[in-house]
């Protein structure tokens, strides 16, 4: 089954749009919810790389037709296809615009930050973390901040732990730090600093550590708007 997920991943590019909106699809929806992680990652990545295709059609009607079968997944009975649901989302919003991906599935993915089981709250937090929170639109987004500050206070300590704003902060800069980076304070907006590789004076540490500033820049008054300087996006791994 993973074999044939792997397969599927090619094929979008090689079908019409309506191949892929019909036949393609079904045979990726399918393995959804398979009780297998690393089928359901695999299927995540198909399914991304589907809508991706069908968002290139003029004719919205191919994406339209798949829209709601793809969005119950975000309610779906079986956990597994919920977390599917969120790691689609985590590849998705990368490749889409702002917009689109808000009118299409945010919502349903930030609902799932309130699901029973704890693997899915922890995948909606490795997902914001990991893919959301490195774009601005979404780093200053309330309803996302809101969500995260919940997240911090879950019940489940894999998740309140990931979702800690020191652990944030520190899985954003990765393990060497930018020249320009958002700098994060209890998940609200805050002003650029510049910052230099860790030093004597400037050290992040494990896990509850902070990132020292090391700009002169004047901290903005409470009614003045950020703007964010990101040189490059930087990946976690």
């Amino acid at each position: 089954r993973n074999a044939l997920a792997e397969e599927l991943t090619k094929l979008p590019n090689l079908f019409s749009f309506s191949d892929c909106a019909e036949s393609i699809f079904k045979a990726i929806f399918n393995l959804c919810a398979d009780p297998f992680a690393k089928i359901r990652l695999t299927a995540s990545n198909a399914l991304a790389e589907l809508m991706i295709r069908l968002s290139q059609s003029e004719d919205k009607q191919y994406f339209e037709s798949v829209l709601s079968s793809i969005s119950s997944l975000s309610k779906h009975h079986s956990y597994h296809a919920r977390l599917t649901f969120a790691l689609f989302c985590g590849k998705i919003v990368q490749e889409m615009e702002f917009d689109d991906f808000c009118n299409s599935f945010l919502n349903n993915f930030l609902d799932l930050s309130n699901d029973p089981v704890p693997n899915v709250r922890f995948t909606v937090a490795k997902q914001l973390v990991e893919k959301f929170l490195r774009k601005e639109q979404y780093l200053t987004n309330p309803r996302i901040i809101e969500i995260m500050t919940s997240l911090n206070h879950d019940k489940d300590p894999d998740v309140s732990f990931f979702a800690n704003p020191d652990s944030v902060t520190e899985k954003l800069l990765g393990k060497g730090l930018p020249k320009y980076v958002p700098f994060i304070t209890n998940f609200k907006p805050y002003h650029v600093e510049e910052f230099v590789a860790p030093s004597s004076s400037n050290q992040v540490s494990g896990r509850g550590s902070r990132v020292a500033q090391t700009s002169s820049t004047p901290r903005p008054s409470s009614n003045t708007i950020s703007k964010y300087i990101v040189s490059e996006v930087y990946a976690y791994k």
